[in-house]
């Protein structure tokens, strides 16, 4: 690929969208952002972006675009898991994939490479009594073997199939497996922050559950990286190489702003609380291993979690 790229990035107006946008721009690439909202995208980048509405994309925009990253999807975490909202998060991802991938299949050789979004939530979730940081899940673990109870197990499988139709046209395909992505700035840290400088940090259930997680340095580094290393195809965690169990997240967030960490969720109260959405986002974990970007010699910017609060220590 070009040194600076035309790139064309779908969701862009969320907490990694934004970041990423912002990282592109000073890399020199020409940036498009498809979304539903025209005023939504020109209010957060102004003029420096192209705003595409989804409802008028063609696969001539497409055409004259060297990559497209596709984060666009419910937020899968800010309501209540009704059968609606279920409904709304699956088809938010598979319905745009769909149409990316499907535009892509119509320019065959000239389209551009696609990196989809998905997430480590395809992996099959760790029972509640026995996780393990020793189980790692690596980019070559079957997913034969998935419970339909499992929610983020078939939205994950689902929105990966619906990039099928550009790898069949030979297009290269990223799926984009995240971890918990995490900064100050937004997403999972920026909500519990408050919570931890009020010394209210606290172990969820047994506390044992593993979180696989990603700076959004490193992130935005693994994207470029992944630019670089165009033999890279299919599905890659992105993931620190160093998955952590939810107490020992806790009392480390904790001790880095000088706080304590003594009170607990019970398990009984979180499924009351948030059922099916409490139990697969916050009792149950996977531990996840970034076998690709390790084979390939990806050297991570905040490999342990001290290493990150190390690096956001003058944000706090």
């Amino acid at each position: 690929m070009k040194p600076s790229l035309n790139i064309l990035i779908a969701g862009g107006t969320g907490f990694i969208g934004q970041a990423l946008i912002a990282d592109r721009l000073k890399r020199g690439d020409k940036v498009i952002v498809l979304g539903r909202n025209q005023s939504k995208i020109q209010h957060c980048f102004s003029n420096r972006v192209t705003a595409v509405k989804w409802t008028d994309l063609t696969k001539e925009t497409l055409a004259n675009c060297d990559l497209i990253i596709n984060l666009a999807g419910e937020n899968i975490g800010a309501k209540a898991w009704t059968t609606k909202r279920k409904q709304a998060i699956l088809e938010s991802r598979v319905n745009t994939t769909k149409k990316l991938a499907n535009l892509c299949a119509t320019l065959g050789k000239n389209a551009p490479t696609l990196f989809n979004a998905s997430a480590i939530g395809i992996y099959p979730l760790q029972p509640i009594d026995q996780p393990s940081l020793n189980t790692q899940l690596t980019e070559n673990t079957s997913l034969d073997k998935l419970k339909p109870s499992e929610f983020l197990n078939k939205v994950g499988i689902q929105w990966e199939q619906a990039t099928n139709a550009a790898r069949t046209a030979g297009i290269r395909v990223v799926n984009l497996r995240f971890a918990i992505v995490l900064s100050m700035k937004g997403g999972m840290l920026k909500k519990l922050l408050p919570f931890f400088r009020l010394g209210l940090g606290q172990k969820i259930g047994s506390g044992k559950q593993i979180i696989s997680w990603i700076s959004l340095q490193d992130l935005l580094q693994i994207i470029q990286f992944l630019i670089e290393h165009d033999k890279i195809n299919g599905p890659v965690n992105i993931a620190s190489p160093t998955p952590i169990q939810q107490q020992q997240f806790a009392k480390l967030f904790a001790q880095h702003l000088h706080r304590p960490c003594w009170l607990s969720l019970p398990t009984f109260v979180i499924k009351i609380l948030f059922k099916q959405m409490g139990e697969e986002l916050l009792l149950r974990g996977q531990a996840i291993y970034p076998s690709v970007l390790l084979n390939h010699h990806y050297s991570f910017l905040t490999p342990t979690l001290t290493d990150f609060l190390a690096k956001e220590n003058n944000k706090l």
